[in-house]
């Protein structure tokens, strides 16, 4: 029988956030609706403050703090990521996101170009996280680097299709070995997603660009597959590489006409209701049953703070109706509850 994520609400004493979180299937894990990625610090100093000023904002958030390969900052953040105590609903510490891709395995096996996603491959990649045993209960490990925008290089069947065998039981051996508490799979394409779901069960996948307030096609194909199959979705970048938060960047390159004339119908909505585009942006796709987090980046303290405020900025009903009215959304596209995810006082 399906089981849904299903919201419970938790509480920080010493600040009054109230975080909605909902369990991932199959997992102990309580995901909070909110991810930060800290891919773009380079500086670990930087790192560190901004990891600490998420924490001290109160709010338990999911890190993909491996987006930058083998790095020194990665290993200590996720060291220090286990440090932290104090939540309720993850007292070892933040859920850390860690991703596997093509370019880390061959990193891993000391630039052999003919490396491939495979069952060695992954597990090769994995040891070279080092990931403590404390750590390994809310780490979750990511393939990725075969269905993505950035690099279309990558994308082709073989290394998917090596991915979806090999890759997949060297993740499934390591969830069932308690060597990590869940895993998943990265894409940029809701199709692959799909294919994904046939090669055998995911616990998540972490899709970017795809389910947001500029296209929702993901409703009549991938999310009632995820539904029947209890695989969360997180939605990453649902910004869509920037052109939801007034940036000239659609899919990494510059928008065509018709996007741009879809974005300035959704910003006129938006500023009728006196509502930031991007938070509209941010909160929508939270609505939906089978997403339980949005996964952004956020560059600095100052970034992180503003999508706290975009993220608790309350949203009338009227908006989406508008919106739906405009026909820039889906009229079977579920919306956000009318209010935003900070407790009042």
């Amino acid at each position: 029988m399906h089981s849904s994520p299903r919201p419970t609400p938790e509480s920080n004493p010493d600040n009054g956030f109230t975080v909605t979180t909902s369990r991932l299937a199959g997992t102990d894990l309580q995901l909070p609706p909110l991810g930060i990625s800290l891919a773009s610090a380079t500086d670990d100093a930087l790192h560190h403050q901004r990891l600490f000023t998420l924490f001290d904002e109160g709010i338990n958030c999911p890190v993909s703090a491996a987006d930058a390969g083998f790095s020194n900052s990665n290993r200590q953040s996720s060291d220090l990521l286990q440090s932290r105590r104090g939540f309720r609903n993850n007292p070892d510490g933040a859920i850390t996101l860690r991703r596997i891709g093509l370019d880390d395995i061959r990193h891993a096996a000391e630039g052999i170009h003919s490396a491939q996603i495979d069952y060695a491959g992954v597990l090769k990649a994995f040891r070279k996280l080092r990931i403590s045993p404390q750590a390994s209960q809310s780490t979750i490990i990511l393939l990725d680097g075969c269905a993505t925008l950035s690099r279309p290089d990558l994308n082709n069947e073989l290394h998917f299709s090596i991915a979806m065998e090999g890759g997949l039981k060297a993740l499934q051996e390591l969830k069932r070995d308690g060597e990590i508490a869940a895993y998943g799979f990265v894409s940029d394409y809701a199709e692959f997603c799909q294919r994904a779901l046939l090669a055998g069960h995911w616990d998540l996948f972490v899709l970017n660009h795809r389910y947001t307030l500029l296209e929702q096609w993901p409703l009549f194909g991938l999310l009632p597959e995820c539904e029947k199959s209890d695989t969360a979705v997180i939605v990453g970048n649902p910004f869509n590489s920037g052109v939801l938060r007034g940036e000239p960047s659609w899919n990494f390159s510059t928008p065509p006409d018709f996007v741009t004339a879809r974005i300035e119908n959704i910003a006129h909505v938006c500023a009728l209701h006196q509502t930031p585009m991007e938070a509209a942006a941010l909160q929508f796709p939270l609505a939906h049953s089978m997403v339980p987090s949005i996964l952004v980046r956020a560059p600095s303290v100052a970034a992180q703070q503003q999508i706290y405020s975009w993220l608790n900025h309350p949203i009338p009903t009227s908006l989406w109706d508008d919106l739906k009215l405009a026909a820039v959304m889906h009229e079977e596209a579920p919306v956000p509850e009318p209010r935003g995810f900070k407790a009042a006082g």
